[in-house]
């Protein structure tokens, strides 16, 4: 593990090194045109007479406040895509006492380990420290987690959480005493298949007074079928074996869920007109093993 570390930290450090060089070059040629538009970079403008600019100061205090959770997204050996990507954050205030609070999204492993993963609940005490309160919340393991958005699903003045996974989402509702309850299946948010989805939003798009429910999703993935790097049928970048994908992996359609007015959910998204079809992203040929 040290010597992957340490090659890591260098392989970081040269990419590093190169982004500084070619900055530095395109600074001395004048190079600034954008690209892709014909924009131009344009020199910082004075502040007005008598203003000063604010003092920037950003310290890591997450060890002082008592945020220690660690999130983890795979092994330290990625093969799969849905290792290489990262989970979210939500921060809102679950017991209405006028203090944000924090949700942080947990991933998983492909091989699980001894102790399942949780996300984690922090709960503002003031004064930036903040008490996990996970366990005290009735949050257990809930999947491999990517993103979660918050929002008051029933109208009850308590804010819920919806979270996106590689796997089955989970509603979790907010009970008011502190704690959450799983209502994924109650809601109408479950599905019977697998699927990955990464982002979400709550909304009321239809103005009736409810919050309804959009949710991105990525790609038809399946860690078992899909090849791994260093195989005869895996994918490189620039002679690097890479886990296969997003290229060559069907891509998903975005999900509208309609709130009834009761806190219950009904999936939309066709008679919406927001369905795209599953779109083939080619990969080198790889599309034609994969299906």
């Amino acid at each position: 593990m040290r010597s992957s570390s340490r090659r890591s930290l260098s392989v970081s450090a040269a990419i590093g090194a190169l982004v500084l060089v070619c900055a530095l070059l395109l600074e001395r040629q004048g190079l600034s045109q954008m690209a892709s538009t014909g924009a131009k970079d344009q020199p910082a403008r004075p502040l007005p007479r008598g203003m000063k600019a604010p003092a920037v100061d950003f310290r890591d205090v997450a060890a002082q406040a008592g945020l220690s959770a660690v999130v983890v997204s795979g092994e330290l050996e990625q093969t799969s895509v849905v290792e290489n990507t990262g989970t979210g954050v939500a921060i809102f205030d679950y017991d209405n006492d006028g203090l944000p609070d924090i949700f942080l999204v947990q991933g998983d492993r492909l091989k699980p380990g001894s102790t399942p993963l949780t996300p984690h609940l922090y709960h503002n005490l003031g004064g930036l420290r903040f008490e996990d309160v996970t366990e005290k919340a009735g949050i257990a393991h809930t999947g491999w987690g990517q993103g979660v958005c918050a929002g008051d699903a029933d109208n009850e003045g308590r804010v819920d959480l919806f979270l996106t996974q590689w796997g089955h989402n989970v509603f979790l509702h907010n009970m008011g005493n502190g704690t959450f309850r799983d209502e994924t299946r109650e809601r109408g948010l479950d599905r019977p298949g697998s699927r990955w989805s990464t982002g979400c939003a709550f909304i009321d798009y239809d103005q009736d007074g409810w919050l309804d429910l959009v949710v991105a999703n990525y790609i038809d993935f399946d860690a078992q079928q899909t090849p791994r790097p260093r195989e005869r049928s895996g994918c490189t970048w620039k002679g690097i074996p890479v886990p296969c994908g997003p290229r060559g992996l069907k891509g998903e359609t975005m999900t509208l869920y309609h709130n009834d007015g009761h806190g219950h959910f009904t999936d939309v998204t066709k008679q919406a007109g927001i369905e795209t079809p599953p779109l083939l992203l080619r990969f080198h040929g790889l599309d034609r093993r994969l299906r």
